[in-house]
């Protein structure tokens, strides 16, 4: 993922009294800009763009609805990122289907780890209109003050509980694990691409072995934010014994299967 400061000329948008919509050529960059002006205090907007699959999940949303699957389902491609005075961050991208709407979403803390989180509500994100003033009018209303309130939290604990030492990464992996996402939010390491030295990894971060489907499998959490968690841990904890991860998509599912027809592979199969 690479993100950079916006350096083109101000935008310049006209609104009708009430926040009417942004005109059909503004695209995401635009309305991440003018809405970063709405919202209250200090205020820039950094624009993000996902070379790849990947580049979009390395950071965590602190969210577990319509975000959080965008982009586990979806490639985006590009993104906003709102940065407040007190550090917060809120990733806005275009909602999926739906081409007058925007996702928000509060973005974890970088090197929080799971205990961080205990007994602390999830802030969650929202969808919102393409108008920015009727966009920041929610924001302010339903995201920031739980939002500013979890992080508050979280910064506790990360300074009085800090966790284990960030694990640096080798400069070439000498294995290769390869994760697949489901369409159902599940993460499988098919147990024919996991070394053995890596299972009791996969099995200290909440990956589960199932026979049935030849694989390790990570289940998406109900709040889904531990999940990311989990995921991030074993990645660290992989690369640092010198093991790289591969990630890919789940193939589409095919047409139905005709009676009488052989049974076809599933989407994680043993070698």
């Amino acid at each position: 993922m690479t993100g950079s400061p916006y350096q083109g000329p101000p935008v310049s948008v006209s609104f009708a009294q009430g926040g009417s919509a942004l005109p059909h050529q503004c695209d995401l960059s635009a309305f991440g800009t003018v809405l970063a002006g709405q919202l209250p205090g200090m205020w820039r907007r950094e624009h993000l763009v996902f070379a790849t699959f990947e580049d979009q999940l390395a950071r965590a949303v602190w969210d577990s609805g319509p975000a959080h699957a965008a982009r586990l389902d979806h490639e985006l491609g590009h993104a906003a990122l709102l940065h407040g005075a007190g550090g917060e961050e809120l990733l806005v991208i275009s909602r999926p289907g739906c081409p007058h709407q925007y996702l928000v979403a509060p973005l974890l803390p970088e090197g929080v780890q799971w205990h961080h989180l205990e007994g602390v509500e999830h802030p969650d994100g929202i969808s919102v209109p393409d108008a920015p003033a009727r966009a920041a009018a929610a924001i302010i209303r339903r995201v920031l003050p739980r939002y500013r309130r979890a992080l508050a939290a979280v910064r506790r604990n990360m300074t009085n509980r800090p966790g284990a030492p960030d694990f640096s990464g080798v400069d070439e992996a000498a294995q290769l694990l390869t994760m697949v996402w489901g369409p159902d939010g599940s993460i499988a390491a098919p147990s024919a691409s996991v070394p053995e030295d890596a299972r009791s990894v996969l099995v200290s971060c909440n990956f589960e072995y199932r026979a049935g489907e030849a694989a390790y499998v990570l289940p998406r959490s109900p709040g889904s934010v531990q999940q990311a968690l989990f995921l991030k841990a074993a990645i660290k904890r992989l690369t640092a014994q010198g093991i790289g991860v591969n990630h890919r998509r789940a193939a589409a599912p095919g047409p139905p299967r005709q009676p009488g027809l052989p049974r076809t592979p599933g989407l994680v199969h043993r070698r």
